[in-house]
C-alpha cells in the first residue's frame, strides 16, 4: 500500500539508527542536524531521540511517549531558502579518497584523508567537534582495514545528512 501523507514533508523527525549513532560518538553534529525533544528543553536538560525507521503512523505518534519526546529535523535544513545543497561534499571526496587508500587503489594514508572527510563534515556543518572527539575508539580509524572501512562508510553516513539517497546508495553498494 502507499504510506506517503500529505503532512510528511513538514513532518521531519530523526531517525533513531541516526540519532543514536551521533549520540554513541558524543557527536556535536546533533545540535546542527535536529532539534532537542520539547519536553527535555522545558526541563532544561536538551535530549535527542529519534524515532525506529519503518514504523506505522499511529505508532510513530505515540513512540517513546509523543511527539513532545521526539526529536525533529532542525528546521535550518528545509525552512532557509539560501542554505545550499550540493551535489557532493568536500568530506565525500575525502571519504572517497580514505576508502580508495584502504584498498591500495591510490598511495597516501588513509587516515589522513578519513580526518579530513569527518573535519570537513562538521565545518561544513558549522560546528566543531567536541573535544577528544577523533580519540575514541569508534572515530578513531583503526588498523583493521575490515574496521576502518565500517568506520569511514559510517562517517560518510553521518556527512551524508539530508543529501538525499547517497546515503541509500552507499548502502547498496557496501552493504553497510
Amino acid at each position: 500500500p502507499f504510506s506517503w501523507r500529505d503532512g510528511d514533508k513538514f513532518d521531519n523527525r530523526m531517525a533513531k539508527g541516526l540519532t543514536d549513532t551521533l549520540l554513541k560518538f558524543n557527536d556535536s553534529r546533533i545540535t546542527m542536524y535536529a532539534n532537542p525533544t520539547s519536553s527535555s528543553v522545558s526541563e532544561g536538560v536538551p535530549s535527542y531521540v529519534g524515532i525506529p525507521s519503518g514504523m506505522f503512523d499511529v505508532d510513530v505518534n505515540i513512540f517513546n511517549g509523543g511527539t513532545q519526546f521526539q526529536s525533529y529535523m532542525n528546521k535550518r535544513y528545509f525552512s532557509t531558502l539560501d542554505f545550499k545543497h550540493p551535489v557532493m561534499q568536500y568530506s565525500e571526496l575525502q571519504f572517497i579518497l580514505a576508502e580508495s587508500s584502504l584498498n591500495g587503489w591510490i598511495n597516501g594514508p588513509a587516515e589522513q584523508y578519513y580526518l579530513k572527510g569527518v573535519s570537513a563534515s562538521f565545518s561544513y556543518h558549522g560546528v566543531a567537534p567536541y573535544s577528544n572527539y577523533y580519540e575514541q575508539s569508534v572515530v578513531k580509524l583503526s588498523g583493521n582495514p575490515e574496521i576502518a572501512i565500517k568506520q569511514i562508510l559510517i562517517q560518510k553516513w553521518i556527512a551524508f545528512f539530508n543529501t538525499g539517497m547517497e546515503a541509500y546508495f552507499e548502502y547498496r553498494r557496501t552493504g553497510i
